[in-house]
């Protein structure tokens, strides 16, 4: 038995020696050779690792949505605010300065009035002095007047203009100014309608506001 251990260790005596040189050696250079640091690193295999030129790679791909979260529950309205107390009424406004005021018809009739008690309104004599109005007989003596052309009784754009004593247009572009209008007048009133590419005077009615 003993004869045969010894012929065959014989025999292989290479391939033991062999085997125990390889585990020996794998053994030494797994000690020996342990990487602590880059430099370690063949530098082609470092730019495999790191990418082309040293730089980052590529960044992955954009991970998965998450799912949404729950609706929240509706917050409790807030309480609704209370009514501030009523303000006081104002004190009344005093009575308007106009010391005559009224609606004149186009045909010279005196309407809606105050301060007129007496007065005369006549329409200048003359089928071309149409919409000229002389106003006298007061009962005071006006310092301003305001009028204004009513729009309701025309279809054409009008206005109106007012003068104390007669009007510069009826003096100046009329010969027979002085017999216009009848006695001392006191205020001249004249509404223009749009005739064609002109104004010019016509019967129109009109809103007055004397001082």
């Amino acid at each position: 038995m003993l004869g045969r251990t010894l012929k065959a260790v014989r025999q292989n005596a290479v391939a033991w020696l062999a085997l125990f040189v390889a585990l020996t050696g794998t053994s030494i250079a797994a000690s020996h050779y342990v990487i602590t640091s880059t430099k370690q690193i063949k530098p082609t295999v470092l730019r495999q690792l790191h990418g082309a030129n040293g730089r980052e790679g590529p960044p992955g791909k954009t991970g998965l949505r998450g799912e949404s979260g729950e609706k929240g529950e509706r917050g409790t309205p807030g309480s609704e605010g209370k009514q501030g107390p009523k303000g006081e009424t104002g004190a009344k406004g005093e009575n308007g300065s106009a010391l005559a005021y009224a609606h004149i018809s186009a045909l010279a009739v005196v309407n809606e009035a105050k301060g007129f008690e007496g007065a005369k309104v006549d329409i200048a004599s003359g089928a071309e002095n149409a919409g000229i109005y002389c106003i006298s007989s007061l009962g005071f003596t006006p310092h301003s007047v305001v009028v204004t052309a009513d729009a309701r009784g025309t279809t054409e754009p009008a206005f109106a203009t007012a003068s104390l004593g007669k009007s510069k247009y009826l003096e100046e572009q009329h010969e027979k100014a002085k017999t216009l209008c009848p006695g001392f007048t006191e205020v001249t009133v004249e509404v223009w309608q749009r005739k064609s590419s002109t104004f010019e005077t016509q019967n129109t009615p009109f809103f007055i506001s004397i001082n």
